[in-house]
């Protein structure tokens, strides 16, 4: 599918934000919504957000709101919805070509296709009935995937292949194990997960993982930010964390994407390498990629357990994760086939949802946390919310006021026109 330049007067970023992990939107999408639709819709301009993964099952994507539609809400704010399939539990088959073909239309009128993202982490015992991941789940959720996409494609939209996690490549393979038609033809794109947990973004190639580079106190009081003062931010202590970074099983020279076999491009924000290389390989070109979660989220870390942790950065903090969430979309800017990334997540309570409250970038957690710059508490839109504004005089905000001003002017135009 092409990207239009613009949709609704707003140019398209690679800028996206995953919506509250529920399948109804009135918690946010109606008027009477403790933060209601008109505030979301400007905080999102704002931060020149052009993309938003919604979960929906049966109609609720449909849903009317003061007349209109929740995704033509969207649309009309230039923001493009890409709706993350959450009606039918595995090993039970696609049964929404109908509710493709209502989107086709809609979208159609912003020449656009409707991105529906068919289940969302196969592998995960949650996308199956009684969380039970048959032996042979990979050959039954590819033959379901395959026929949904085709009925998602004759509806008039645009099927996605959720990310794993995990896939091994050697025994799971997406692009091998699916028809080369819906690749090869932009028929079909794939949804990568990539999440930094903890990580920088240039791991597994950065200092630290390839040499062992130490950090100072003062490097890591940075790190820290306005958290640098509690004490329990401090995990590991400075001795400690060099220690880790020096001990030879963590340490890895000589990073592989994939020899065949095996790749050090997993858990971490570049795992989305891994699948482009797949996808090359087996293709010969590269596959449209929408990262439909992933990103960093506060004190996550890659492994499991207090001696399977990677403990060699400090814990991201709110404006840590805001960082590295400006610098990855500089990246997926630069990429073409990567068209848009929806970090996990914009709020859940205070869209209707539930849960993650430490992963929000508008909620209650951290809402107490003192700006150290401003002297003022965080409250509900956490840093990244605000970085992504871009302060006044930046460069950011001198290219989103171009930007903001050229969409006004091909709306006046079209308009006129």
């Amino acid at each position: 599918m092409e990207i239009p330049a613009a949709v609704s007067g707003r140019r398209v970023t690679p800028r996206g934000v995953h919506f509250q992990p529920s399948d109804y939107h009135g918690g946010w999408c109606s008027s009477s919504a403790p933060w209601p639709r008109a505030y979301w819709l400007d905080l999102l301009q704002a931060m020149g957000i052009s993309w938003a993964v919604l979960l929906y099952s049966g109609r609720s994507a449909l849903e009317l709101f003061d007349g209109k539609e929740v995704v033509r809400w969207l649309l009309d704010a230039g923001v493009i919805p890409v709706l993350r399939y959450h009606t039918t539990l595995l090993p039970r088959s696609f049964q929404g070509a109908d509710i493709v073909r209502e989107l086709a239309d809609i979208y159609a009128d912003y020449g656009l296709k409707p991105p529906v993202q068919l289940w969302n982490e196969p592998g995960n015992p949650r996308e199956w009935v009684d969380s039970d991941v048959p032996a042979g789940w990979w050959g039954t959720f590819v033959n379901l995937w395959i026929s949904a996409a085709q009925q998602v494609v004759a509806a008039g939209g645009w099927p996605g292949f959720p990310d794993g996690p995990d896939y091994n490549y050697t025994e799971r393979h997406p692009f091998r194990d699916t028809p080369r038609w819906l690749w090869v033809n932009g028929h079909a794109w794939f949804g990568v997960h990539p999440y930094g947990l903890g990580r920088p973004l240039a791991y597994p190639t950065d200092a630290v993982s390839r040499l062992g580079t130490p950090i100072t106190e003062a490097e890591y009081c940075a790190a820290l930010d306005d958290l640098a003062g509690r004490p329990e931010w401090w995990d590991p202590p400075v001795a400690e964390m060099n220690a880790l970074r020096q001990d030879p099983n963590w340490r890895n020279p000589d990073p592989v994407l994939w020899d065949g076999q095996r790749s050090n491009y997993t858990a971490c924000w570049w795992s989305w390498r891994l699948v482009d290389y797949q996808a090359r390989d087996v293709l010969g070109q590269a596959v449209p990629l929408i990262a439909t979660e992933g990103g960093w989220t506060p004190k996550a870390r890659a492994g499991t357990g207090p001696g399977g942790q990677d403990r060699r950065w400090p814990l991201d903090t709110p404006k840590g994760i805001g960082r590295k969430t400006l610098a990855a979309f500089e990246e997926v800017a630069a990429t073409p086939c990567f068209l848009a990334a929806c970090p996990w997540i914009l709020a859940t309570e205070d869209m209707g949802g539930s849960g993650w409250p430490d992963d929000c970038w508008h909620g209650w957690a951290f809402s107490d946390i003192i700006d150290q710059d401003t002297g003022e508490p965080y409250g509900r839109l956490k840093p990244v919310g605000r970085m992504l504004q871009a302060p006044p005089g930046g460069v950011g905000a001198a290219i989103d006021r171009i930007v903001t001003a050229q969409g006004r002017l091909d709306g006046a135009l079209a308009a006129l026109q």
